[in-house]
């Protein structure tokens, strides 16, 4: 099943280059068990330049993860309440409230593990969507960058 939607994205991508882009890493953010490093380095591959890459795959994934905030800033804490005791979600949000800026970040930023978790975090703690969406979009392009970087260094070696 996921292999048919990542083909599906993939060609989203071939087909329709910078707006598919976007949706294709729009999508990721939002349906978090696709796998989001793939789709920079596929664009780079298929031709489109890597600095529109870099800032196309940041907005979408940005975007997406501005839903994820939103969503659980609406309305997850009470379904959390009944999965979590209360006292590990207050830890949870003294932690995020004292170091998730630099997580959101740094963990937006660092390629191949799911970046997507930080959004649904931020969203149940006190952080402002002001203050998410700069950091969010810094982590993401950072990690653009690094996957672009990797991905053209192999495409070099390789093809």
């Amino acid at each position: 099943m996921i292999d048919a939607v990542i083909t599906f994205l993939q060609s989203l991508i071939s087909t329709y280059g910078v707006p598919g882009l976007f949706v294709v890493m729009f999508a990721q953010a939002v349906v978090a068990p696709l796998p989001s490093d793939i789709f920079p380095v596929l664009a780079v591959m298929l031709g489109m330049h890597p600095i529109t890459v870099v800032l196309v795959a940041s907005l979408g994934s940005t975007a997406g993860g501005v839903v994820d905030f939103y969503l659980v800033k609406k309305g997850a804490k009470p379904y959390l309440e009944r999965l979590m005791r209360k006292s590990n979600i207050e830890k949870v949000e003294r932690w995020f409230d004292r170091w998730g800026a630099y997580a959101l970040v740094l963990g937006r930023a660092v390629p191949f593990m799911s970046s997507d978790a930080l959004a649904y975090v931020a969203g149940i703690s006190n952080m402002s969507l002001k203050v998410f969406v700069p950091l969010a979009f810094l982590g993401i392009l950072l990690r653009c960058i690094i996957l672009i970087t990797i991905g053209t260094a192999i495409q070099f070696f390789i093809l």
